[in-house]
C-alpha cells in the first residue's frame, strides 16, 4: 500500500472512532462504527500508535494520560489497604485511593485526561453494571502471549498464565491447556452441549 492510500485509511479509521465517540450517535451506531474500525485495523494491522503517530489528539496511550508507576502504587495500596476488612474501611480506602488515582492523572498532557479519570473513579466507587460498562467501553486491552501447540508446550509457562477460561462448573484452565496441550476445549464442549431443539 502506498503512503498515500495508507494515509487515507488512517483518516477513515480515525473518521469512523471519532464519529463513534460523538454524542449525537446512538449506542448500536456507536458499536458498529467502533467494530467496522476494528475490522480495517486488523485487516491492515494498524495499531493505536500508529493512529497516535501523526495526530496524537486522535488517541493517546495509557502512559501519556496516566503517571503509570503512581496509578499503580495507589491501586496496591488500595489493595493492602481493602485487606483489613470492614464497610467504613472499604469505603474510605476507596475515596482515598480515587484521590490518588486522580493525582496521576496528567491533565496537562491530554484533554481526554479528565475522561479516563471519571471512567476510573466511576468503576471504583459505584462498582454497578454500568460504571463497569463505561470503563471497558471507553479502554483497550491488549494481552499477548507465546502461543503454544503440542510442539514446543512449556508446562512451565501454563504454569505462570495469566489468562484463563473458567469452565460453567467453575473449573479455572489456563488459556494454552485449553486450546493445545492437553486441549480441554473439546472435552468442555462435549460435557456442556446441547442439541439444537427443532425451533431453533
Amino acid at each position: 500500500m502506498n503512503t498515500e492510500a495508507s494515509s487515507r485509511l488512517l483518516d477513515r479509521v480515525r473518521k469512523l472512532l471519532a464519529k463513534a465517540e460523538d454524542e449525537s450517535v446512538t449506542p448500536p451506531e456507536a458499536q458498529a462504527l467502533t467494530a467496522k474500525a476494528a475490522v480495517l485495523m486488523a485487516k491492515y494491522g494498524i495499531d493505536r500508535a500508529l493512529l497516535a503517530a501523526d495526530r496524537p489528539e486522535t488517541d493517546q496511550p495509557s502512559n501519556r494520560m496516566l503517571d503509570v508507576d503512581k496509578f499503580f502504587a495507589a491501586v496496591k495500596k488500595m489493595t493492602e489497604n481493602l485487606k483489613k476488612g470492614g464497610q467504613i474501611n472499604k469505603y474510605l480506602t476507596l475515596l482515598e485511593g480515587v484521590n490518588a488515582l486522580r493525582t496521576s492523572v496528567k491533565k496537562a498532557d491530554n484533554p481526554s485526561s479528565p475522561k479516563i479519570w471519571k471512567v476510573l473513579a466511576g468503576a471504583l466507587l459505584f462498582q454497578n453494571f454500568d460504571a463497569l460498562r463505561d470503563f471497558h467501553w471507553n479502554s483497550l486491552f491488549i494481552g499477548t502471549m507465546h502461543f503454544m501447540d503440542r510442539y514446543n508446550y512449556d508446562i512451565s509457562r501454563v504454569r505462570r498464565c495469566c489468562i484463563h477460561y473458567a469452565t460453567p462448573e467453575g473449573r479455572i484452565i489456563p488459556f494454552c491447556t485449553y486450546n493445545s496441550g492437553p486441549v480441554y476445549r473439546d472435552e468442555i464442549w462435549k460435557k456442556h452441549s446441547r442439541p439444537l431443539r427443532k425451533e431453533d
